[in-house]
């Protein structure tokens, strides 16, 4: 099949939760045999663009690319009366839209796949101009978690930026949701979430991670206990403030010369500071090949407090043979059988004594349900989406 996908960011290196999600379901599709035209954006961190070396690569995997910019002007600043800031970022003129068309006749796709809800825009003129079905790809209920990221924010100029992309967001979501003919959620508890809200036509989607994603846990190790994400959010700088004011101290009691690492992308000037603080963490930000690290790692952690869809961090650990300690919210959107191979802890003492369980007695979660629970988000998942569009076309 031909497959279009407007995707709200382009989607490598893929540095964080987000972006593994987008660029590992387009090399599924790839790998099953059908064609994708990728419509995105640059540039969502003003002068982040991707190098020619990033393009070649995506190139590899799909057979029309179009890049667009982010928007840093006054139509974007005037659109805040009608749409969520993140969505005015991503309007486009009537000349471009006009060349995309053009380029979308002649690909003659079978159906249009919204990646994220924030390029919605171009996908439905495109749907109604190529009478096609479309299906929509939801990453979090994002009015939600907009607004949890909001409270957790500080600085004005964060929190007005956050606070200009929560702005008409619930009902541009909804109106997303209910303009499409299929939606396809990352998470279990966000899918019952709109099926009691009246929607009927939504799927569960699982993260698809690929085969360089599994990794045999070593026998020696340079790190007790590692951390992956990025470490400028708001939810994860806030995990890591409680991982480091609450549970450290209570590890550091009962094991002195335990060793850290957290790595990530962008740390923030917090993260930054509050890692040079402690002699027991080391800080690698912005890795090219975080695997190099964590493959000498015993305990892998996920210690957000808030958060909404799926720890993209949490299928990524599940994929390691590590043994993981999570909270409850880590765990967020997935199975209920995830609870049988992490240990869960919301409380800083719950936390602490499960690491040094690990660490120093060498307690151990089922490695057989882990393999098993690995299946659910292998490449074959993506059949679901070629199946129910393929149900939806005339």
């Amino acid at each position: 099949m031909n497959i279009l996908i407007v995707a709200n960011e382009f989607p490598y290196p893929a540095n964080h939760g987000g972006k593994v999600d987008i660029l590992n379901r387009i090399l599924a599709f790839k790998n099953a045999g059908h064609r994708v035209f990728l419509i995105t954006w640059q540039g969502i961190k003003k002068g982040n663009v991707p190098t020619d070396d990033e393009k070649r690569f995506l190139e590899q995997y799909v057979d029309k690319l179009i890049v667009l910019d982010i928007l840093r002007n006054w139509i974007r600043f005037v659109s805040l009366l009608i749409y969520p800031s993140l969505v005015a970022a991503r309007f486009i003129s009537e000349k471009k839209y006009k060349e995309i068309l053009n380029e979308s006749k002649a690909f003659s796709p079978d159906f249009i796949f919204i990646d994220n809800i924030y390029g919605a825009l171009i996908g439905q003129k495109l749907k109604e101009d190529l009478k096609l079905p479309i299906g929509v790809r939801l990453h979090n209920i994002e009015s939600s978690y907009m607004k949890g990221q909001y409270l957790l924010s500080k600085g004005l100029k964060t929190r007005l930026s956050i606070l200009g992309a929560c702005l008409h967001l619930k009902s541009f979501e909804k109106g997303v949701i209910s303009k499409s003919d299929a939606f396809f959620d990352i998470s279990i508890d966000d899918l019952k979430y709109w099926t009691n809200k009246g929607f009927n036509h939504g799927h569960w989607l699982p993260p698809i991670l690929s085969k360089s994603d599994l990794h045999i846990k070593p026998t020696k190790f340079d790190y007790n206990v590692g951390f992956l994400g990025n470490l400028n959010t708001p939810n994860n700088v806030e995990g890591i403030k409680w991982f480091v004011n609450s549970v450290l101290p209570l590890l550091l009691v009962k094991y002195p010369s335990l060793r850290i690492l957290i790595l990530g992308s962008e740390p923030s000037d917090e993260v930054i500071a509050l890692c040079n603080c402690q002699k027991s963490i080391e800080l690698i930000p912005n890795p090219a090949n975080p695997n190099i690290y964590l493959d000498r790692v015993n305990v892998l952690i996920n210690p957000v407090k808030f958060g909404s869809g799926v720890n993209i961090k949490s299928v990524e650990m599940l994929m390691r043979d590590n043994e993981v300690v999570c909270t409850s919210v880590g765990i967020k959107g997935l199975p209920k059988e995830i609870l049988d191979v992490f240990f869960i802890a919301d409380t800083p003492e719950e936390f602490s004594q499960y690491i040094l369980d690990i660490v120093l007695y060498d307690h151990k979660k089922s490695m057989q349900l882990r393999c098993e629970l690995r299946e659910m988000f292998k490449e074959k998942s993506i059949q679901k989406v070629i199946n129910v569009m393929n149900s939806l076309i005339h």
